[in-house]
């Protein structure tokens, strides 16, 4: 009985405590008391930061170890990716310039890769790593033939991106000769030569024109240049297709069927000497 007494008078004074504590606090009473808990709880704090900082240190320094690790690794990636697309692009122009070399064209021709950009009708702008002059002829290669296809001459240059004009460009006129293929559409041998004309560009189309009615061409013969014209000889143009015969004029006309698209190229070849 006595100890439930006991316990009552204790709250009863925890409560009185309380209340007069609260009394004290809100008119400004007790500020030494606060005073104290900061002047004791301060250096605890202080003291507990600086344990945490020296726990947590090592591992900030190294994850930003690892961050600045992995930010020049990934810089290294990116610039071994370029370095692949540099030697995938070299490659490229390699096996066409062996390609081109192997072609039936002379060996004292000397050539300059050039990558196509874009083609947009009678035109195709390209870019080398050389400054080429006006007039310059450019070539590629083709699977149709063991010699060199005639893309067109360069018309004019900006640095070093150049803009070149096809055979079927507006007053684009070339000497040209055309050739029996005997069977084999590959073969530019000079003794096929079956008769001379000038192809003539009219815009999105190549015609040949001049040629005698008497000299003998027929359908898929094969149109080459004849070393006039400012261009070299023995160049593959086209096919010859839709003959016709004009009586009048005792002569022949005839569509011209490129030998390439020059949307399907990735690579043509100045020639720098002939």
């Amino acid at each position: 009985m006595q100890t439930v007494k006991k316990e009552s008078y204790l709250i009863f004074l925890c409560y009185v405590l309380s209340f007069l504590l609260l009394f004290l606090d809100i008119n400004s009473k007790v500020v030494f008391l606060h005073t104290s808990s900061r002047f004791l709880a301060d250096p605890v704090q202080s003291r507990l930061f600086k344990i945490k900082s020296f726990v947590l240190s090592p591992f900030g320094a190294l994850a930003l170890g690892d961050k600045e690790k992995l930010g020049k690794l990934e810089l290294k990636i990116a610039e071994l990716n370029s370095l692949v697309v540099s030697f995938k692009t070299i490659e490229e122009e390699n096996v066409k310039m062996r390609k081109l070399l192997g072609a039936d064209v002379p060996s004292n021709w000397q050539f300059a890769p050039a990558r196509v950009v874009w083609a947009n009708g009678d035109s195709v702008s390209v870019y080398a790593d050389i400054n080429t002059k006006k007039e310059t002829p450019v070539v590629a290669t083709s699977d149709l033939t063991k010699g060199g296809v005639l893309v067109g001459r360069v018309e004019e240059s900006f640095g070093r991106n150049h803009k070149v004009l096809l055979p079927s460009a507006p007053n684009i006129k070339i000497s040209v000769t055309v050739r029996g293929t005997n069977g084999d559409k590959q073969s530019l041998l000079p003794g096929n030569k079956h008769a001379s004309g000038i192809i003539e560009g009219k815009g999105g189309k190549i015609m040949l024109g001049q040629v005698l009615a008497a000299d003998p061409i027929g359908e898929g013969d094969l149109v080459v240049t004849s070393g006039d014209s400012g261009f070299p000889p023995d160049l593959l143009i086209g096919y010859v297709k839709n003959i016709t015969t004009n009586t009048n004029l005792a002569s022949k006309e005839a569509e011209v069927a490129p030998a390439v698209n020059v949307t399907d190229l990735d690579y043509v070849f100045f020639v720098t000497k002939y």
